[in-house]
């Protein structure tokens, strides 16, 4: 999860990373990757993410606007 903070908007995301390993006589090799991302509805990380601009939300480093 990751909120992305502009000036003049705010976007939630959901991101997934999966990875599928198979052991081989050479060792271990990843034979599958898969990444996505999903925009959540406006607010839906708000009760698990600081707000921005507190002081929570600054000593995260997540408000380069303030920082």
């Amino acid at each position: 999860m990751a909120r992305i903070t502009l000036p003049d908007a705010i976007t939630d995301i959901r991101t997934t990373t999966s990875l599928v390993w198979r052991r081989t006589r050479d060792g271990w090799r990843i034979v599958r990757e898969h990444n996505s991302s999903r925009v959540l509805p406006q607010g839906d990380l708000d009760s698990r993410l600081p707000a921005p601009g507190t002081p929570a939300h600054r000593r995260t480093g997540g408000d380069p606007v303030r920082a």
